[in-house]
């Protein structure tokens, strides 16, 4: 029979009790914002600390009106509210000037060129919804070029959501158009997309504009 005993500093017996009693103090903490809705549907969007997978508390935003006609309950990961003069664009992505306007976008801004940025998600997830506001310049190339946003997830990026900008609406450049030579999407991204453009018809000037998606 073998004997085994382990001795633990003072520090580390303190460490140990302490991460045994906060995960003790914290069980009853909800796993989730649905959960939170659930417990009382009139919670307002706000923080709240919920309990992470590893059982510690941790605060989070949740969003509890309705978003992408799903009800609430939903967990932010990512936000970038470029109207916050203090608010810095994330490691990958260059931050632009236009008209009293902010926004992030790839660091170089000529033809053939993407960036890319990672929102680390600790928490499982069954549905993934959001918003995507920005300034259209000149003719974006809808989705034959780069000028688009692709929301991907886990380490194969697996296609999730696409927004394409276009020169136009009746652009044949846009999936949208009611153009007989509307550009087709790629199978991948399937019916998973969104586009628009700030021009109704014509084509656009190289002055910006707003559009959102």
């Amino acid at each position: 029979m073998e004997t085994r005993i382990d001795l633990l500093s003072e520090t580390q017996k303190t460490g140990t009790l302490n991460d045994l009693y906060e995960k003790l103090n914290q069980s009853s903490l909800p796993r989730s914002c649905a959960e939170v809705l659930k417990n009382s549907s009139n919670s307002p969007s706000g923080y709240y600390n919920l309990t992470d997978p590893n059982g510690y508390p941790d605060s989070v935003y949740c969003y509890m009106d309705n978003l992408c006609n799903s009800g609430g309950r939903w967990k932010r990961v990512a936000k970038l509210d470029m109207t916050n003069s203090n608010e810095n664009c994330p490691t990958g992505l260059r931050l632009y000037y236009q008209d009293g306007g902010r926004a992030c976008g790839r660091p170089v801004s000529g033809r053939g060129s993407c960036s890319g940025t990672i929102f680390p998600v600790n928490y499982e997830y069954s549905q993934v919804c959001g918003k995507v506001i920005g300034y259209q310049k000149g003719f974006p190339d809808g989705p034959d070029g780069n000028d688009r946003v692709i929301l991907t997830h886990g380490t194969t990026q697996s296609h999730i959501w696409s927004f394409f900008p276009s020169p136009s609406e009746e652009h044949s450049n846009c999936p949208c158009s009611s153009s007989r030579r509307a550009i087709n999407v790629p199978s991948y991204i399937g019916s998973d997309y969104y586009c628009e453009s700030a021009q109704t018809s014509g084509f656009p000037s190289n002055l910006n504009h707003f559009i959102y998606g």
